[in-house]
């Protein structure tokens, strides 16, 4: 009895480690895929770096050579060969750094503004404190055993464009000049002007 089960222990024990080992056909095939998958990640990554000079060029001759070269003749709109056309625009905005969003917030709600600020409160809940979400933010804190939350404040990009818009231009149909109402420098407002290529059948 005692030497049966010693035999089928030993039986066990053979055909868990009965898995051959691969051959060197089938290593050598583990070995290609993992250099094909080193040069795919090499070439992806010389694509993106290409990618990004050759959006810098563009941005470069966009808003930089092309309508210098055209306002520096005169042009605001020219006619290409073909029927396609360049047009030179006024491009008003204003960008946010990290650095910079607390002293904008301030601005911005020292200024009447402050309906342009949206206010983000991400809640964690743990199990078992699914009813509480329902309930009033400020009460959270009191409680004996307090749900953690983050805030953020922010404005949309979108929303702080239209708005540095719509402030540079009340601004000049009144007379004034926008630096003077606007501390650009603190706002981050940008004016600049951007040939647009309208090619046949664009729209």
């Amino acid at each position: 009895m005692g030497n049966d089960e010693e035999h089928l222990i030993g039986d066990d024990a053979l055909d868990v480690e009965a898995a051959p080992a691969p051959s060197d056909a089938e290593l050598g095939k583990v070995r290609d895929l993992a250099r094909l998958q080193i040069q795919l990640t090499d070439e992806i990554s010389e694509l993106e770096d290409e990618l990004r000079r050759k959006k810098e060029s563009l941005r470069a001759v966009r808003e930089g050579s092309l309508p210098l070269a055209m306002t520096e003749l005169g042009l605001l709109d020219f006619k290409l060969v073909g029927g396609g056309r360049v047009v030179i625009q006024d491009v008003i905005g204003g960008s946010i750094s990290e650095e910079r969003r607390p002293a904008v917030h301030e601005w911005v709600r020292g200024n009447g503004h402050g309906a342009l600020i949206k206010n983000t409160i991400t809640i964690e809940f743990g199990k078992g404190q699914e009813g509480q979400a329902r309930k009033f933010i400020e009460t959270l804190q009191k409680r004996k055993n307090p749900v953690k939350f983050s805030q953020r404040e922010a404005i949309h990009y979108q929303t702080y464009g239209a708005f540095i818009r719509e402030q540079v231009k009340a601004a000049r149909e009144r007379g004034v000049d926008p630096h003077d109402v606007l501390p650009y420098e603190l706002l981050g407002v940008f004016e600049l002007k951007v040939a647009d290529v309208k090619l046949p059948g664009a729209k």
